[in-house]
């Protein structure tokens, strides 16, 4: 599970409702939470251990998060 630490304010500037704009916001080189940053793990291999690129991380050691906000009209009563 993540956990946030930093505070994002959510302020929809003039436009971004209007045909549902999404916005993207990138977080990058975070230690894989798999690896713990090592870019592979142990992995039996028969009767000997390897090592293996991590499945996660494909062997880099960092991953990058991606967090996208959709504008839409809010439900509910119409003000009109």
């Amino acid at each position: 599970m993540s956990k946030i630490r930093d505070i994002l304010e959510l302020k929809p500037d003039h436009g971004c409702t209007t045909g549902g704009r999404d916005e993207r916001l990138e977080s990058k080189g975070h230690d894989c939470p798999e690896c713990h940053g090592n870019g592979w793990h142990w992995a039996e291999d028969g009767k000997d251990y390897v090592k293996a690129p991590c499945h996660v991380c494909k062997g880099t050691g960092k991953v990058d998060a991606v967090v996208t906000i959709h504008w839409q009209a809010s439900e509910g009563r119409s003000k009109v």
